[in-house]
């Protein structure tokens, strides 16, 4: 995935689209999404607190006994896309800095990913950098 600082904004969308779409696409939508979140390097905690539903709730669509709405489904990409991004754009800011370049990496890039509030934003940006230290060393191979 290469996002440039431009281009945010039509990644995003792409992203959306993409994550969605391989949601819908499989037998098993829970699953699916288990996979994506546990690729994402966050918790069915962290990712209840971003979707504002219980851990518990997270677990029962993950493991087929719900499936999940097309409001959930619509929102569990669009989260899943602006962490894609911050996760991408932190692998390229630190890839710059071990090259001895500069950065132009700024969390209010986030801002061009549009709908989100701001302090939505902050969770997504903070999470975004956890879920990137957990997994930083895949995350800069594919980057590089």
């Amino acid at each position: 995935m290469a996002v440039t600082l431009s281009g945010v904004e039509e990644t995003f969308e792409r992203l959306v689209r993409e994550i969605g779409g391989e949601v819908v696409a499989t037998r098993e939508p829970g699953r699916c999404m288990r996979r994506l979140r546990e690729d994402a390097g966050i918790t069915q905690e962290e990712l209840a607190r971003l979707m504002k539903l219980r851990r518990e709730s997270i677990s029962r669509i993950e493991n087929g006994s719900v499936n999940p709405t097309l409001d959930y489904l619509r929102r569990f990409a669009r989260v899943m896309a602006a962490l894609k991004i911050v996760r991408e754009l932190l692998a390229r800011e630190e890839a710059s800095l071990l090259a001895g370049q500069r950065s132009d990496f700024s969390p209010r890039l986030l801002r061009l990913c549009p709908n989100f509030p701001v302090e939505e934003l902050g969770q997504i940006s903070e999470l975004g950098f956890k879920s990137y230290q957990r997994t930083k060393k895949k995350v800069l191979r594919r980057v590089r």
